[in-house]
């Protein structure tokens, strides 16, 4: 079965080439990786990858409705392939199927007065990915998303460890509250896994997100000019246990994404945040960075990148988002 999800030879990962048994390099990777070769990188491709800090390139860019604040990509319909949700007016989400001819619609979702909060992952093992609010988890159940009550009064972010197991957070200062979900329970929230500070994460990350106010952000030595997107995070591009934190820069020029080198970093050391150099930045985007989050290419599900909404046209009033892939 996973030779025909993958179109590959049961040889690709076995040691037998009649598939079956002891797993060679590749079938230990695709196994320690949610079944999954995003990241991996054969003995020919070691040769010639790339080196040093990543850089990203806009591949292309789609139009949203005038309402859009703020932005997640997951696999909500179980299909393995990204959707992008787009939050609009109070707390309608729209799961969207980005496509070569433009975004198609497929669900929406009341959120109701939490959504601004909203986070989205595969929270709960071997399910779909679920949407989490403050107060309520929302998950596909057939054709329809419902609804459970969860005791959690906020919502920081997410964070996706190098085995693939994500899960979402509540950060107030000192160690993050981490959950899982369990659909299938009264109470639909479970324990998570201890995360670790910027410094440590290399290896243990892949991504990490988390919405944060412009006096927490303050606290944390980010710069004022790149606290008011309110988004800053991690993430491993290249899946080599190299990660870098980002954040979006406001200039008035236009915006920029910011990596820098996580290893710098420390939340107990807010002043060597303020003063870290970036190692890449994007060229200037124009209108206002209103989110930021890391995901797949739904277009073709492998490249990892950033998806970045933001302003367009006069006043600020109509909304983009566009895709920045790893070069």
């Amino acid at each position: 079965m996973y030779a025909k999800k993958e179109n590959k030879l049961c040889a690709f990962c076995h040691v037998d080439p009649k598939g079956g048994g002891p797993r060679n390099p590749r079938g230990a990777f695709y196994e320690s990786h949610n079944l999954s070769f995003v990241g991996f990188a054969d003995e020919k491709q070691d040769a010639v990858k790339k080196t040093g800090p990543p850089a990203f390139k806009k591949s292309w860019q789609i139009d949203l409705p005038k309402e859009a604040r703020r932005i997640s990509v997951a696999d909500v319909n179980a299909d393995k392939k990204p959707r992008l949700l787009v939050l609009g007016k109070g707390g309608e989400l729209t799961v969207f199927r980005p496509g070569a001819m433009g975004l198609t619609k497929e669900a929406t979702v009341d959120l109701g007065p939490n959504g601004g909060r909203f986070v989205a992952g595969k929270f709960a093992k071997d399910k779909p990915a679920v949407i989490a609010v403050p107060g309520s988890i929302y998950y596909l159940d057939g054709a329809e998303f419902k609804s459970k009550k969860a005791e959690l009064a906020e919502i920081t972010g997410t964070v996706k460890f190098v085995d693939g197991s994500e899960y979402f957070f509540f950060f107030a200062g000192g160690q993050p509250d981490v959950y899982g979900v369990d659909t299938s329970a009264s109470n639909p929230l479970t324990p998570g896994r201890d995360m670790v500070l910027p410094a440590e994460a290399a290896g243990v990350y892949r991504t990490l997100v988390a919405h944060l106010p412009a006096e927490m952000l303050s606290v944390l030595g980010v710069p004022e000019e790149a606290q008011t997107a309110g988004v800053v995070g991690m993430i491993d591009p290249r899946a080599d246990d190299k990660l870098y934190a980002f954040w979006a820069r406001q200039t008035k020029e236009g915006g920029l994404l910011e990596l820098l080198d996580a290893s710098t970093l420390s939340p107990e050391h807010a002043g060597a945040v303020a003063s870290a150099k970036p190692v890449w930045s994007s060229p200037k985007i124009v209108g206002k960075i209103l989110d930021v989050a890391p995901g797949l290419d739904p277009k073709e599900g492998k490249t990892l990148g950033f998806y970045i909404l933001h302003t367009v046209g006069v006043e600020d009033q109509d909304r983009v988002v566009e895709f920045w892939e790893l070069d």
